[in-house]
């Protein structure tokens, strides 16, 4: 986002694209699903990276 808000205030047309449509599906958000090499330090990434419209804002 700031790469696109950057080039957005120099006059570039931006468009953002997010993965997933206006309701949860697990389908989708087990796209996420991943190994976390130190649980102490941070969760499973299918946990906290909603995939849906407005998920990653909201």
């Amino acid at each position: 986002m700031s790469l696109a808000l950057r080039l957005a205030r120099c006059g570039r047309s931006i468009r953002s694209l997010e993965p997933g449509g206006p309701e949860p599906d697990d389908a989708v958000q087990a796209l996420n699903q991943g190994e976390v090499v130190n649980p102490a330090l941070h969760s499973p990434p299918d946990t906290d990276r909603p995939r849906v419209s407005g998920g990653g804002t909201g």
